[in-house]
């Protein structure tokens, strides 16, 4: 499933160069790995989601939206380059919409990251806003 070649180098020694990799042999995986795990989701939450041919339909796509979004939740890193970006967009972009945006701080990175992240989507579930 992947392509490599051996060099020697007189000071490192043997490597082993990775030149192709069969990416139907991986995304194969990756994509049943997926579907199991979707249809799992609609199994296990039949009030929230539904399958309707190759398409997924939960409660945020029934939702009618505005042309445009005003009011974001941010769960952020606040020190972050993406976060000083995403805050300086909103507030300088060139139709001088006004957006209200709810701030939550979460790791997005490291060991913790995961749960800091599914404890902070509970906080802004639990908002309402």
């Amino acid at each position: 499933m992947a392509q490599v070649r051996v060099e020697f180098h007189s000071i490192h020694g043997f490597s082993l160069i990775l030149t192709d990799v069969d990416p139907s042999f991986t995304l194969g995986n990756l994509e049943r790995q997926r579907r199991e795990t979707l249809l799992k989701l609609v199994e296990l939450n039949k009030d929230s989601i539904s399958k309707v041919g190759d398409e997924y339909i939960t409660k945020n796509k029934q939702l009618k939206l505005r042309a445009v979004v005003q009011k974001i939740a941010l769960i952020a890193s606040p020190n972050s380059e993406g976060y000083n970006d995403f805050i300086h967009t909103m507030k300088s972009n060139q139709f001088g919409y006004k957006f209200h945006i709810d701030e939550y701080q979460s790791s997005v990175q490291g060991a913790l990251a995961e749960a800091e992240l599914g404890n902070t989507l509970l906080k802004v579930f639990n908002s309402k806003i």
